[in-house]
This record gives structure tokens, C-alpha cells and sequence, in this order.
């Protein structure tokens, strides 16, 4: 979680919350967006045009992560990073986490 924090503070990276809607309104991660890992090959245009900006990718204990990164890579995002441990690592460090 905290390789996490400083890529979200030094990077700005897209942040791609893989759970299902009802868990992402429930709480994510400060400007995740939504992308159930169901979706992920035929949504990725959510995510825009520039794919040279790193993307973290995280579910909820990180099992999903790093098959959603892997799917990203093959659609042209060369620097994904799965949080390890997924969102319960990250609220398990106290980390802020947003209804909005």
C-alpha cells in the first residue's frame, strides 16, 4: 500500500477500481475509476486516449490484480501496477478511501 501511495502522489496514475459497482460505491480509492474486471476487454476506452500514464489497478484482496494488469498491457497500457493485498490491505493501513 504505501508503493501505492507514493506512485499516486509522484505519478498521478489512473486508478482502476476491478470490484463489482455496488462494492465501488460502497468505498474506493480517491479518483478510482470503475472497471469491473469482467468488463476490462471491451471497456478500456473509460480509462482515455493516453496511455503512457501508469495505471494502478486494485480489487479487493489482490487476487484480481495482477490478471487485470496483464489484460491492460495487451491493450497498449505499458506501466500497470496491481495494489498487492488489494483494497482491505489499504484500508487495513488506514488509507482513505471515498463514497464520491
Amino acid at each position: 500500500a504505501q508503493e501505492a501511495v507514493r506512485l499516486i502522489n509522484d505519478r498521478e496514475p489512473i486508478i482502476v477500481d476491478l470490484r463489482s459497482s455496488a462494492d465501488y460505491k460502497r468505498g474506493h480509492l480517491l479518483n478510482a475509476i470503475s472497471l469491473p474486471l469482467a468488463r476490462i476487454d471491451s471497456d478500456t476506452g473509460v480509462l482515455g486516449s493516453n496511455k503512457t500514464r501508469p495505471v494502478l489497478v486494485y480489487c479487493g484482496i489482490g487476487s484480481n490484480s495482477a490478471v487485470a494488469a496483464d489484460k491492460l498491457r495487451q491493450h497498449g497500457f505499458p506501466e500497470v501496477y496491481p495494489l498487492r493485498g488489494g483494497i482491505s490491505d489499504w484500508t487495513a493501513n488506514n488509507l482513505p478511501v471515498t463514497t464520491r
